[in-house]
């Protein structure tokens, strides 16, 4: 075998090791935070639809030294301006 092989098979390797973990710890936290726990009852979105939302609001206006969307009820108010704004007949294509 000569270096440029060893070398290739040691990094496809090291690849393997590495994505293999990153992705079943993925799994696992996907698995642990599909539990729904709302603080609040969602009017126009379901409670998965309404984690999902707190979820991404979270991540784009995450909590620093200034409060995050969670904190200023971003998802409150995006469900609230979704049942005013919408009528019943766009619901079903929203969801």
């Amino acid at each position: 075998m000569n270096r440029r092989e060893l070398l290739k098979s040691s990094g496809l390797f090291v690849g393997y090791a590495v994505s293999s973990a990153t992705l079943t710890s993925l799994f696992i936290s996907c698995q642990a935070e599909a539990k729904v726990n709302l603080d609040w009852n969602p009017v126009f979105l379901s409670k998965e639809q309404a984690n999902t939302l707190a979820e991404i609001t979270e991540t784009i206006l995450p909590k620093t030294k200034t409060p995050g969307a969670k904190e200023l009820a971003v998802p409150q108010f995006i469900d609230k301006m979704l049942k005013e704004v919408s009528g019943k007949q766009i619901k079903p294509i929203l969801l």
